[in-house]
């Protein structure tokens, strides 16, 4: 099924991309336009089925990490703020990070890191106010592990909102989430990916106050007791 779906999307994808890039001669500014979209609406579909596929391998137990290695923290969490800085600032946010001196690595695949880091700052940006402030801190914390805390000055959750929030599909039902269309994956995925880690994904939110999710992730001199999550 993953090859059946993403085959064609990158078609689509790709063969926009050579036409943007005037491989067949030049562009009239409409069709621009309309290839623009075509290629925004593709990349947006193969995120929001990569994300379906994932969270269908977790509950079925066959879900696998590419590989678990020691990665620096620190480096991990700037890239994936450097990576978001336009998305925030089409929105008008604005996007900051800032880590403790001397964090030791974590036991982790770097690129589904990313993909939680991704799908927290997304969230956060997106139900972020007109010039509100995200922020992504990094922290040793107890127990040999190092806690991504996503920081935003949005609306903020009541506790049963934030348990809606986790489950897959699902969405606090309000104005501003029915402005945001979504597909309540980001935050459920985020968490199952921490935990396959051996680590963990917690909110902390209260009605308009914001939110503060924290991931917890195990430092790398505990990879051995990372792999038994490797595979669940």
């Amino acid at each position: 099924m993953s090859h059946e779906l993403r085959t064609p999307l990158n078609a689509i994808i790709g063969f926009s991309e050579l036409l943007m890039g005037g491989y067949h001669g030049s562009l009239r500014p409409k069709q621009r336009e309309y290839l623009e979209a075509v290629h925004q609406s593709g990349g947006h579909l193969l995120s929001v089925i990569s994300d379906v596929l994932d969270l269908a391998k977790i509950e079925a137990g066959q879900f696998e990490l590419r590989q678990v290695t020691p990665v620096d923290p620190r480096e991990i969490a700037q890239n994936s703020v450097d990576l978001m800085r336009e998305h925030a600032s089409t929105r008008e946010v604005d996007i900051s990070f800032n880590a403790e001196p001397a964090l030791p690595p974590i036991a982790a695949d770097a690129g589904r890191v990313k993909q939680i880091l991704f799908n927290l700052l997304d969230n956060a940006i997106k139900f972020s106010p007109r010039h509100g402030v995200v922020t992504l801190r990094v922290q040793n914390a107890a127990a040999e592990t190092v806690d991504f805390i996503v920081t935003d000055n949005g609306p903020g959750m009541g506790a049963d909102e934030a348990r809606i929030a986790l489950q897959p599909f699902s969405q606090v039902d309000d104005d501003l989430t029915r402005r945001h269309q979504g597909t309540g994956l980001g935050l459920p995925l985020a968490q199952r990916l921490a935990e396959i880690h051996g680590g963990s994904l917690r909110i902390e939110s209260e009605k308009s106050l914001g939110t503060r999710v924290v991931v917890r992730l195990p430092q790398a001199h505990d990879a051995e007791a990372a792999e038994q999550y490797v595979t669940l």
